[in-house]
């Protein structure tokens, strides 16, 4: 970090990168980098809705959106569309909806 020095010195900060090599393939890398990331994390996320809600049903509780929502770990989960249609598949999987 570089401190730039005037008249709001004290609110001024810069960081500084140099690139050296492949300036043009980070932004890229960069993105790539959070889309395997959220992808990952949505994967496991809807890997543990399906799961909550087999455990419900074996229990003989009715798999709602917001029990379901409930058990998970985050509980806003379900702002995520794939997450819903995840639970919207598993409810016709386990023929509770038609």
């Amino acid at each position: 970090m570089i401190f730039n020095g005037g008249a709001n010195a004290c609110c001024q900060w810069t960081l500084r990168i140099e690139l050296t090599n492949g300036e043009d393939l980070l932004p890229l890398r960069y993105l790539d980098y959070h889309a395997k990331k959220r992808e990952t994390r949505l994967h496991a996320l809807c890997d543990e809705v399906r799961q909550v809600m087999y455990s419900l049903h074996a229990q003989g509780d009715y798999p709602s959106a917001w029990l379901v929502a409930k058990l998970l770990r985050t509980g806003d989960a379900f702002r995520d569309s794939v997450v819903l249609t995840t639970w919207r598949e598993t409810l016709l999987e386990l023929d509770l909806r038609q």
